[in-house]
This record gives C-alpha cells, structure tokens and sequence, in this order.
C-alpha cells in the first residue's frame, strides 16, 4: 500500500527509469559513477519517490500507476539548485 524510493545520484550521465508493481516497497539506491542506468517499474496505491541529483547530464523517467503520487526532485549544478514537489491524485 506505501512506497518509499529514495535514489542518490552523484555521476556524469545518468538515466534512472522506474517502473514498480508492489504493496510495500523501499528500495535506496546510491550511486557514484561515470555512467548508470538505474530501471525500476512500479504499480501501487500510494507512492513517494524522492530523487537527488548531483551531475552535469542526468535524464529522469518515471512511470507509475497511482492513486497518490508525491515526487520530489532536488538537482544541484554548478550554481543551479532545483526543488520540485508534485502530489497527483487520479480517480480509480
């Protein structure tokens, strides 16, 4: 019924696409690298995702099928610092 993904990136070119089917997931993932492909597919009723990004290219691809759906995305550059906070309900 609750999800909680938490993934840190700190790389070069990064590409994370999550997709999930589960009830109670936590899934922390840390990298630290040149190049990563990071593949996660989810399906749930509530879902928190939480992504930080260090890095010079990182592309980001979420698809998720939810009632409530909370994404938090926080990239820093070089002098750049993004917060985004989405929360998504959708009928059933």
């Amino acid at each position: 019924m609750t999800t909680t993904i938490t993934v840190t990136v700190k790389t070069t070119t990064t590409t994370i696409t999550m997709t999930m089917t589960t009830v109670t997931t936590t899934i922390t993932v840390t990298v630290k690298t040149t190049a990563t492909t990071i593949t996660m597919t989810m399906t749930t009723v509530t879902t928190t995702i939480t992504v930080t990004v260090k890095t010079t290219a990182t592309t980001i691809t979420m698809t998720m099928t939810t009632v409530t759906t909370t994404i938090t995305v926080t990239v820093k550059t070089t002098a750049t610092t993004i917060t985004m906070t989405m929360t998504t309900v959708r009928q059933q």
